[in-house]
């Protein structure tokens, strides 16, 4: 009964500062935790970095890792002049709350950020769904404004189309449909160019991306009402070709990182 009440305990705890564990048998091989479902793999690395990937139906193999959907918490500070830096995380600065595994339904980490800030991510899969949430839990000695948020990377599955109307005739078949967080609706096929799509699109609520190279698959995003999601990418480029939606959650809301960002492949 003590070694169950040992092993219980040891299993809540977060291990010390230092790097996240490495699992050592396939498909995992690497990475800190893994979950396999139906359409979809999803990982974390030791990195603090998460890959949503999805499953060829033929050979139920991943496709492409060019072609995963990769997630990227991040620390964002805002210097004097407004610009942006994403802080680096300290590769010997991390916390493994939940131990690393290969059926991981739970993944919950903490790092430190060049600074000292101290923030952490928790990632929950249930079925198609992947739920992730995160915050910053002390600033540490940065003296600028600092957020939290989590990136989703849109790959360009079509970097292989050398040929244009061969490209053109592929992104036509492409669909991407947004709520906006002002409840309008925006479609586009993959051809429009994505600075169009960003200028209509400031703030979004959900996101649907088609791409035809997933096999009829989609991926679904919710900011929930206690986030929001903009668009990033090169200005002239065809949106199909690929591009970053960037969650952030509402600092006043997000006490105890209640705000989830949903996504859902299926």
């Amino acid at each position: 009964m003590k070694n169950a009440i040992a092993i219980l305990l040891f299993g809540a705890a977060p291990l010390s500062a230092g790097e996240l564990p490495e699992l050592f048998d396939k498909p995992w091989t690497s990475w800190y935790s893994g979950y396999e479902g139906k359409r979809f793999h999803f990982g974390v690395d030791p990195d603090g970095e998460a890959s949503l990937m999805p499953i060829n139906k033929k050979d139920k193999n991943r496709v492409s890792q060019h072609s995963f959907f990769r997630i990227l918490p991040n620390v964002v500070e805002t210097m004097p002049n407004g610009r942006q830096v994403i802080k680096k995380p300290k590769e010997d600065g991390w916390e493994a709350v939940t131990p690393e595994s290969a059926e991981a339904e739970k993944v919950h980490f903490r790092g430190t950020v060049t600074g000292g800030a101290t923030y952490e991510v928790i990632f929950e899969i249930d079925g198609d769904e992947v739920f992730a949430s995160g915050q910053i839990l002390d600033k540490g000695e940065i003296e600028n404004p600092v957020h939290f948020e989590m990136q989703v990377r849109v790959p360009n599955t079509y970097r292989h189309t050398k040929d244009e109307d061969q490209l053109e005739d592929k992104l036509k078949g492409d669909r991407f449909d947004f709520v906006l967080t002002n409840r309008k609706k925006a479609k586009f096929k993959g051809t429009a160019e994505l600075g169009e799509v960003m200028e209509e699109c400031e703030s979004v609520r959900s996101a649907r991306v088609e791409i035809d190279y997933y096999q009829g698959a989609r991926l679904e995003l919710d900011g929930s009402d206690l986030g929001a999601i903009v668009i990033k990418g090169k200005d002239t480029s065809p949106v199909g070709k690929g591009f970053t939606f960037i969650w952030k959650p509402d600092p006043a809301k997000n006490a105890g990182a209640k705000a989830k960002l949903t996504m859902q492949f299926k």
